[in-house]
C-alpha cells in the first residue's frame, strides 16, 4: 500500500468514526432544559452520550463524554505500511 493510499485509508476511517460520533448517542435540549437537568446531562455524558444545547434553535454548546484513548498496536500500524 502506498503512503498516499495509507493516508487516505486513515482519513476515511477517522471520518467514519467522526460522523458516527456526531450522529449517534446524542440528545438536543434547550438552555432552559439544560439548566434544570444539568445533573442528568452529566450522568448521560458519563454513560457515553452527547448532549447538544440550543438557544433560539441554534446550537450553542455540546457536552461530550471524555474521550477513551485507544492504544494502537505497532504491528497493526506496520501492516498498513505494507
Amino acid at each position: 500500500m502506498s503512503r498516499v493510499a495509507f493516508k487516505l485509508d486513515i482519513l476515511y476511517t477517522f471520518s467514519v468514526h467522526l460522523i458516527w460520533e456526531l450522529t449517534m448517542n446524542s440528545a438536543t435540549i434547550s438552555v432552559k432544559e439544560a439548566r434544570r437537568n444539568f445533573a442528568k446531562i452529566l450522568k448521560s455524558a458519563e454513560n457515553g452520550e452527547e448532549t447538544i444545547i440550543t438557544k433560539n434553535g441554534k446550537v450553542v454548546a455540546r457536552i461530550l463524554p471524555p474521550k477513551k484513548r485507544q492504544v494502537l498496536d505497532l504491528d497493526e500500524l506496520r501492516k498498513f505500511r505494507e
